[in-house]
């Protein structure tokens, strides 16, 4: 941090962020280097909890026209839990195309398995970009209350790259892909029999012949 406002910082410092200066923390945000910028978030976000200017910079931030900026102002609230990150990550998710996903997928990770109904739910409209993004975030949760929405998102994709991704997803997604496509089937009004057919017929194990020979 030499030449910074957190110029001196030690561990003991980062260990107990109270001790360290809000300004500087602000001040480091408009650093031009990503690690300096990168580094204070997550102090800031350290300190959200006690000091509500923090949390209301590090919320502006997260909403900023910055995709970098974005992100880790995502990540670093999601990892202390702030009860804004799952939204502010959906809005991320939803508005942007992203190549890097892995900061993203942490944060979703440290949201927990509740963040995947609300990205499921956003999917329909991405771009093929942006549908990359939210599969590949929904991937490292269990994500088996996703599967009615990419259902959904099969009949009315216009991609076949992204059909083939929405597909590949639901493939690998294991026991809880499967229930919900058993489930989809077991429920006729939600209108997703049709669209999970499709995908036992190319996709689908042989050991899905049961669950369908009981619709018959």
């Amino acid at each position: 941090f030499a030449n910074t406002p957190l110029e001196g910082l030690c561990f003991q410092d980062i260990q107990n962020p109270r001790s360290i200066p809000i300004e500087a923390l602000l001040a480091s945000l408009e650093l031009p280097e990503k690690p300096h910028r990168n580094a204070a978030s997550h102090l800031l976000a350290l300190k959200a909890k006690n000091d509500p200017r923090a949390r209301e910079r590090l919320i502006r931030m997260a909403e900023s026209h910055d995709l970098e900026d974005r992100c880790m102002a995502v990540h670093a609230l999601a990892f202390v839990g702030d009860r804004t990150a799952a939204d502010l990550l959906v809005r991320v998710l939803r508005t942007t195309d992203l190549d890097d996903h892995l900061i993203l997928q942490e944060a979703a990770q440290h949201i927990g398995q509740s963040i995947v109904p609300l990205i499921a739910r956003r999917f329909g409209g991405a771009s093929p970009m942006g549908a990359t993004t939210i599969l590949s975030v929904l991937r490292v949760l269990p994500y088996a209350d996703a599967v009615p929405s990419l259902l959904h998102a099969l009949e009315e994709v216009r991609s076949d790259a992204v059909e083939k991704q929405i597909t590949a997803t639901l493939y690998i997604g294991g026991v809880d892909a499967d229930r919900g496509i058993h489930d989809a089937l077991k429920h006729s009004e939600r209108g997703l029999v049709v669209p999970a057919l499709r995908f036992i017929a190319s996709y689908g194990k042989p050991t899905k012949l049961p669950t369908i020979l009981e619709l018959y």
